[in-house]
């Protein structure tokens, strides 16, 4: 009887994790850890995806933005002032219209550098403060903004171009471009009336994998000529 008693109040002896218990914990931390890892790596997706598509934004709308710029100087004239008294008509400047008729293609002309002997896009050529453009000969620019191979161009001559005229790539080769418009959001107007050239502008990246690639952005600027037509 003393013996049986002893045995009950005996302290029980210490155990530790049996084999199925270890092997369910395991399961269950990997479990967590996948979670945790899968989300961190979609979070590091996400913000890829968010910076290429930002830059491809970015890339788009610094290249309207030179687009715009160009445009902007559409029936320049040097020495305004000069044609007073000529009798010009209307509509019938050197520089008047401006050509949207071909898809994706603008033609557009201003009066540029002073000597003729300059090359086009020489810095030292005409400025707005030349008061001595008379003597030096101011002469036309032409110019031909254009989607050709997935790339934006522009093309310039003193004396005419087209919408196939060789020219220089303004966008950079990340940036493949899907889509140009040029339009007249002047109702109404003609092409040597109109004084405000919306332009639309579509492009993807060229690097990436095939989800960056996909994403396409669009910029839609209105641009608005300085000078009218004679």
């Amino acid at each position: 009887m003393l013996i049986g008693i002893s045995n009950r109040n005996a302290p029980r002896r210490m155990r530790g994790f049996g084999l199925i218990e270890m092997m369910v914990a395991i399961v269950v931390g990997l479990i967590v850890i996948g979670g945790a890892i899968n989300l961190v790596v979609g979070i590091n997706q996400a913000n890829n995806d968010t910076i290429q598509s930002t830059r491809l934004t970015q890339e788009l709308q610094a290249l309207a933005s030179v687009i715009s710029d160009e445009i902007k100087r559409s029936r320049r004239i040097h020495d305004a002032y000069a044609l007073v008294g000529r009798g010009v008509t209307a509509g019938t400047g050197t520089f008047d219209a401006i050509n949207t008729t071909t898809a994706g293609c603008i033609i557009f002309g201003y009066q540029g550098q002073s000597d003729s002997t300059l090359a086009i896009g020489s810095a030292t050529g005409l400025t707005l403060n030349d008061t001595g453009q008379d003597s030096k000969g101011a002469y036309p620019i032409y110019r031909a903004i254009y989607r050709s191979n997935n790339a934006v161009w522009i093309a310039t001559d003193k004396t005419a171009v087209t919408c196939n005229t060789a020219g220089v790539q303004l966008n950079t080769n990340q940036v493949k471009i899907t889509g140009l418009t040029f339009s007249c959001g002047t109702a109404g107007a003609t092409s040597t009336s109109c004084s405000e050239i919306d332009l639309q502008l579509s492009g993807q990246l060229t690097s990436g994998d095939a989800f960056i690639r996909s994403i396409t952005r669009t910029v839609i600027q209105p641009i608005f000529v300085r000078s009218g037509a004679t």
